[in-house]
This record gives C-alpha cells, structure tokens and sequence, in this order.
C-alpha cells in the first residue's frame, strides 16, 4: 500500500527494508562510535576495555547488520545477540518470511 500511494502521489519511498543505505550508514557511524567507547582515548578519557558483547534490538535489520558487519572487521571477538520477544520470534522460529508483489 505504501509503494501504490508513494507512486500516486509522487511521495519519497525510502525502503528501508531494501535500501543498503539503512546498514551502510550504521557500519560507517554506529559501528565505530560504540568502539571508540571501549579505546584509551575514548569518550571517557579511559579504556573500557574490549567490547565482549554487542545485544541489538531489530526492526529493519540495518542497525543490526550495519553495526555487526563493523564489529565482525574490527572487533571479531564481540559476540552480538539479537534479542527477541517470546510472543514474535522472527529470527529464532526459523520460517522465512515470504513477501508478496505489493511490497515491492
């Protein structure tokens, strides 16, 4: 619905959902401000040490996938979890999610 209405009335689309922009963002930014929280000259003027795990929320999946795709380059010891709710296991449940023509 949102693509038929974007296209009528000549509205933005960012499709997120598609759109590497989302993670590329997150992996160019995100990714290497959390590991300058944990570097001797951090934020805090002291080192926290190393980043041993990373739990991250999801919605799109940019944050996730931009921000993991960092820590696997530059910290490939943090373990990331993505913690899910018992009542919509998206991930855990293993069933692909199959998207029809009207999301496009």
């Amino acid at each position: 619905k949102a693509k038929e209405l974007a296209d009528e009335h000549g509205w933005f689309l960012p499709q997120q959902f598609e759109n590497e922009a989302n993670a590329h963002i997150h992996r160019t930014t995100t990714g290497p401000e959390i590991l300058s929280a944990f570097e001797p000259d951090g934020p805090n003027g002291e080192a926290e040490g190393p980043l041993d795990y990373f739990f991250c929320a999801y919605g799109t999946g940019g944050t996730l996938k931009g921000v993991a795709s960092h820590l696997k380059e530059h910290s490939p010891n943090t373990k990331v979890f993505v913690p899910e709710p018992d009542n919509a296991p998206l991930l855990y449940s293993g069933i692909k999610t199959e998207y029809g023509d009207e999301s496009a």
